[in-house]
């Protein structure tokens, strides 16, 4: 096609390997592999195709990093996975005209503002007032899949989980984490050595996982329609975690 090129890149998997060509180091590819990414250049747009899924992620499309990322991050939220291909994504603009098609974003912004914990529910809030948002698995996926993947999380065996290497810096630079559905938990779990103080992958109910004495996670369900009736718990819970209050019961 004219106008765009197109470029194959094989590196080991190494930050300081990544950072020096120029990429991020958020690469969902297994340690011991090569990663190969898919660069499509033209004069407008740079795509890049991650080797786990040969396909671009919303995290990169959306330039959540340079865009969205706050300054500092005051706390991460990891959800499980952003859908499949045609699914609206997180960072993308909330409607105003009709409810928000993200129910995570709609129920998680609703939630802290209501605790008081941004300042209205709009993506700008949640950034200026220090949180991020991603996902366990960045690439797209059929619902079935999904599917198929949070019940092995459910016994701590889902393997596209466990590639969830991008998460590694991000939860280091983060001084609380909420973890959020059972993807979510079990990639935090082996990516970052938990395994041992993780038995097991339960969301329900809530809960503050302590490590090192360090109020540093806090462990919920997904934030939908499904889990209205225990939002309020939750997101006070949450708020408690968050300003190193005494824990709710």
């Amino acid at each position: 096609m004219a106008g765009r090129t197109r470029k194959t890149m094989r590196f080991p998997f190494s930050h300081e390997a990544v950072v020096t060509r120029g990429l991020d180091p958020a690469l969902d590819v297994r340690d011991d592999l090569l990663d190969i990414v898919i660069v499509e250049c033209s004069a407008e747009t740079t795509k890049i195709n991650r080797a786990c899924c040969r396909s671009e992620h919303p995290f990169d499309s959306r330039r959540v990093q340079d865009i969205w990322w706050p300054q500092p991050l005051r706390c991460l939220v990891i959800g499980e996975n952003p859908g499949d291909s045609d699914s609206p994504y997180f960072y993308d603009p909330r409607p105003t005209d009709r409810i928000d098609p993200v129910e995570v974003r709609r129920y998680l912004l609703d939630a802290l503002a209501t605790q008081g914990l941004i300042t209205a529910p709009t993506l700008e809030a949640f950034r200026a007032d220090g949180f991020a948002f991603d996902h366990a698995i960045r690439c797209t996926l059929p619902s079935d899949v999904v599917k198929q993947e949070r019940q092995l999380a459910g016994k701590c065996a889902s393997k596209r989980a466990h590639r969830a290497t991008h998460l590694r810096d991000l939860i280091s630079a983060a001084p609380k984490v909420w973890i959020m559905g059972r993807l979510a938990l079990d990639a935090v779990r082996h990516v970052c050595g938990l395994t041992s103080v993780v038995q097991s992958c339960r969301v329900r109910p809530h809960y503050e996982l302590r490590v090192d004495c360090q109020r540093k996670f806090f462990v919920s369900r997904y934030l939908n329609r499904w889990a209205e009736k225990e939002r309020d718990s939750i997101s006070s819970s949450f708020k408690a975690f968050l300003l190193n209050e005494p824990p709710r019961s």
